[in-house]
């Protein structure tokens, strides 16, 4: 099986260097994970491989949730639900009976990572344009 990564780009840049950051780190994990699939020392990282990412995602949302706090407490409710949704896919895929079958995990954790993007491009971008529409 030809192994999947996934790639910042900077045209996935939302303007705001500190998230951006973190959006790029996360991607890093998720090829970190996806690296680790089907070698020796699979059984030995993929714990604490998963365990960053989850702290990462967690600790990255609440900064995220910070700065979109200034747009009103609706948006950003409607922010954070879109969040606890990310984070419950990804706690799915840990705790999948399939986590060491290495295509599925790889695929699951690809789709994940695609619907980050997704979230990044449509939702992200979108809330830094209004938060610097308000400035």
């Amino acid at each position: 099986m030809t192994m999947i990564y996934v790639e910042w780009k900077t045209e996935y840049e939302i303007g705001n260097s500190e998230i951006d950051a973190q959006h790029s780190f996360l991607f890093d994990i998720a090829n970190r994970i996806l690296r680790v699939l089907g070698t020796d020392e699979q059984i030995l990282l993929l714990s604490e491989l998963f365990d960053e990412l989850f702290e990462y995602t967690q600790n990255h949302f609440r900064d995220e949730e910070v700065i979109w706090l200034p747009l009103g407490e609706e948006i950003f409710q409607a922010h954070r639900n879109k969040h606890l949704l990310l984070r419950a896919q990804l706690e799915a895929i840990w705790l999948s009976d399939s986590i060491f079958n290495r295509a599925k995990t790889a695929q699951s954790l690809y789709d994940w990572v695609s619907g980050l993007l997704h979230h990044v491009l449509n939702f992200d971008r979108g809330m830094n344009r209004q938060l610097l529409e308000r400035v």
